[in-house]
């Protein structure tokens, strides 16, 4: 399929008469947060088209704040939705190879609305220290203090290797 045939509902609607307001914001993004597609919501007669949709995203800081938190809700939901349908297939309700397909698609769809959450990919971050110098360091305070109290005798001195 090529891409003018997957965006088909996102062609202007006759007589697009949706104009952007905080309602028809929210509304939208409530909707995405059901779990519909930007494409599905955008073939609603009350909604605006797709295009228009994605206009208003580059134009509204607002939208793109509610639209990133309505995709992580999104992403909670189908979270639900995937522990829900496990649970029907352990009560016999749905077979199982259905609902692998299912489990897969949802898990799949999870993993790239909130891929920090339900991602595959492990981010580890390691900070190190080497601990050499500092000990070097504080060996020499030590001694700089050791040699500041009277009456003891510190001798300076070299190290020397065993095998001279």
């Amino acid at each position: 399929m090529n891409a003018l045939k997957l965006r088909g509902n996102m062609k202007k609607k006759p007589n697009d008469p949706v104009r952007w307001s905080p309602e028809i914001e929210d509304e939208f993004c409530n909707r995405i947060m059901e779990g519909r597609s930007v494409n599905s919501i955008a073939s609603d007669s009350d909604m605006p088209n797709g295009n228009t949709f994605w206009r208003w995203m580059g134009e509204k800081e607002t939208l793109r704040t509610k639209y990133a938190h309505a995709i992580e809700a999104r992403a909670l939901a189908q979270a639900d939705e995937i522990a829900d349908l496990t649970r029907r297939v352990v009560r016999g309700e749905v077979p199982p190879d259905v609902a692998r397909v299912a489990l897969d698609g949802l898990k799949w769809t999870a993993s790239r609305l909130l891929p920090k959450v339900y991602g595959d990919r492990q981010s580890v971050d390691v900070s190190v220290t080497h601990t050499h110098q500092l000990h070097l360091d504080a060996l020499k305070r030590l001694n700089d203090t050791a040699k500041a109290l009277p009456g003891n005798d510190i001798i300076d001195g070299e190290i020397v290797s065993a095998s001279q």
